[in-house]
């Protein structure tokens, strides 16, 4: 139960009415369901593009000139927001699977494929007052390469994703819970053109990413104040810059090895604030969210060993930084070509 010096400061945040008899522990937007849906889609969306730029390195297991490649692979992510603008922030945990299957190989300038994806997330607010949220989320990604010339590409993908929230806060000793799902639709767009120097490739590139996710309403239940919550949409628009580093060194039994490297940077464009809205009988509360931080500074690296048989095996890691926020990100992948 927060102190009596704390209620003034519970009430200038609400950012909307409440009635002076009521003191209520629901003032907060939902900023860590959110960030949890954009892990797990952050994650989903890398282990496509890291597919094709894997592709596109030039090393393949096996011998056929056509094939079709499925993939699996697993990855573990762990966040960390942050205060910001007051609000105390939350750590956030994610751990999921994907499995795709595309046409490497198939066709001389092109790649299509798909993959599906599922991510169970937790996001733990530090402030006790704040509700704990549970996320699990399904994706589907569509996702294409194209070949220009002097080693240029295209390549996009279109995903959707469907998250399903449980949610539950301790109001004054009463225990709050909801359930509510979100849809998530996702455009990405990037072009680059790879540098080769001997084993060496050096592939500068260029990202557009739109994201529109949309939460449902729902009403809590529990022994307190039952809100019916009500929150908006948010979009995002990511675009910057990123640089690979791929280094290939085939071993004397035929496979490959090859490390690589990468860092970029994004920008978002519409910098959304999350909003909620709260309503019981008599008193509606306006929540709104601390504003986003809008640069984001991506790294990490990766190993993959391309062996003589039909499979591919590798394992990476991503750093992901914003302002007062910072996300670790570990995969395995293994690839079947048939």
């Amino acid at each position: 139960m927060p102190a009596p010096d704390d209620i003034p400061l519970l009430l200038d945040n609400l950012g909307g009415t409440a009635n002076p008899g009521i003191y209520s522990e629901a003032p907060v937007a939902d900023n860590g369901a959110f960030s949890g849906a954009q892990l797990f889609s952050d994650r989903a969306l890398l282990l496509s593009d890291e597919r094709l730029n894997e592709v596109a390195s030039g090393a393949a297991s096996g011998s056929a000139k056509t094939s079709v490649r499925q993939w699996g692979q697993m990855f573990g992510s762990a966040a960390h927001q942050g205060t910001r603008d007051g609000f105390q922030g939350f750590d956030t945990r994610a751990g999921g699977v994907a499995l795709g299957a595309d046409t490497a190989g198939r066709f001389a300038n092109a790649i299509v494929g798909a993959s599906l994806s599922y991510g169970h997330a937790k996001a733990d607010p530090r402030d006790p007052m704040l509700s704990e949220t549970d996320i699990d989320s399904y994706q589907l990604t569509l996702y294409g390469d194209y070949k220009l010339e002097n080693q240029a590409y295209l390549r996009g993908m279109i995903a959707y994703a469907y998250s399903d929230n449980d949610t539950e806060r301790n109001e004054f000793g009463s225990i709050e819970r909801g359930s509510y799902g979100a849809n998530e639709f996702t455009v990405l767009a990037k072009t680059g053109r790879a540098y080769k120097y001997q084993n060496t490739t050096l592939t500068p590139s260029l990202l557009a990413r739109w994201v529109h996710y949309d939460p449902s309403d729902y009403t809590e239940s529990g022994t307190g104040t039952d809100y019916h919550v009500s929150q908006s949409s948010m979009d995002i628009l990511e675009t910057g810059p990123a640089l690979d580093a791929t280094w290939k060194k085939k071993n004397s039994d035929g496979s490959w090895l090859v490390p690589s490297v990468h860092t970029g940077y994004r920008y978002d464009l519409i910098g959304d604030k999350i909003e909620t809205s709260y309503v019981d009988c008599c008193t509606t509360i306006i929540a709104t969210g601390p504003s986003p931080a809008r640069h984001r500074l991506n790294i990490g690296g990766s190993l993959t060993w391309y062996t003589t048989s039909t499979w591919e095996f590798k394992a990476g890691y991503d750093f992901d930084y914003r302002a007062d926020y910072g996300a670790h990100t570990g995969l395995f992948r293994g690839t079947f070509r048939y």
